[in-house]
């Protein structure tokens, strides 16, 4: 699971093939997630995280496919489909 799929994380070969990036809050299927408990528990951005992501649990590929669905809809609406004040 990548976990932070974004924007910012999708690159563009001269060739016109995409790159995912910064694989630094991924985690392998089954993997432990490890916990500091002065750092939030929720890892990644929050327009792009699926609400078990933000409720700090760890999901699963699904939380994936959530983040590449919130990142196609801000490619044709030109904006995230949530938007406020704060991440809550």
């Amino acid at each position: 699971m990548h976990r932070d799929l974004k924007l910012e994380n999708i690159l563009v070969r001269r060739d016109g093939v995409l790159k995912i990036a910064d694989f630094g809050a991924a985690l392998p299927p089954g993997g432990r997630i490890r916990r500091w408990r002065p750092i939030a528990d929720a890892v990644g951005t929050p327009e792009y995280m699926s609400p078990e992501h933000i409720q700090g649990r760890k999901g699963d590929a699904r939380s994936d496919v959530y983040a590449l669905g919130v990142l196609l809809y801000e490619l044709l609406a030109g904006a995230p489909p949530f938007a406020g004040a704060t991440e809550h």
